[in-house]
């Protein structure tokens, strides 16, 4: 099983797609989400943070799994020559996207950390690394969908494009109705 994301992400998403499993991506999902949920308790002292954290990355996943579940039949080509991928065939290579957001967890937690105890260096030094994590997610991301896809660098960019901004005005509309509600 190739979970190296960082370095050879076409592998990683087509091991995922070759090896589907769905638990291994709701679980790094679970993961991110306590990870941010300590940061967030931590500034917050809201101990719902943790809980909210953890629900608001799965809907993130699913929502993200859905969207491109959405596209594949968008973008089938001839019939014969398309093989439809399962649900759980896309949540894995989401899942192992997702992976990036568990090291950037894991780095926005140092960071914080280190800038509250005072270590100012230290923490602007995490946070260029994060920065460089968000273009490795991009980058990835990029792969990601041109793998499950299987689309040409042209469709791949419209298709990317497209689920990057979906995702966002999706999750966004779930944040204003989740602070609706609470």
């Amino acid at each position: 099983m190739n979970f190296n994301v960082f370095t050879k992400p076409t592998a990683a998403f087509e091991d995922a797609l070759a090896n589907p499993n769905l638990g291994v991506a709701l679980l790094v999902a679970i993961i991110a989400g306590v990870l941010l949920g300590i940061i967030s308790f931590t500034l917050t002292s809201n101990p719902l943070a943790i809980i909210t954290s953890v629900v608001a990355i799965v809907i993130q996943l699913l929502i993200m799994c859905v969207i491109l579940w959405a596209f594949e039949f968008m973008f089938k080509g001839k019939k014969g020559s398309f093989r439809e991928k399962s649900f759980s065939e896309i949540a894995s290579a989401v899942g192992r996207l997702w992976i990036i957001v568990v090291a950037a967890a894991v780095l926005f937690n140092v960071a914080v950390l280190a800038f509250m105890t005072g270590l100012i260096i230290l923490s602007a030094i995490f946070v260029i690394l994060l920065v460089v994590l968000f273009v490795m997610f991009l980058v990835a991301s990029y792969k990601m969908v041109k793998v499950v896809l299987e689309a040409k660098k042209g469709r791949a960019i419209v298709a990317w494009i497209l689920l990057m901004v979906l995702t966002a005005l999706i999750w966004g509309i779930i944040q204003l109705a989740w602070v609706k509600i609470f």
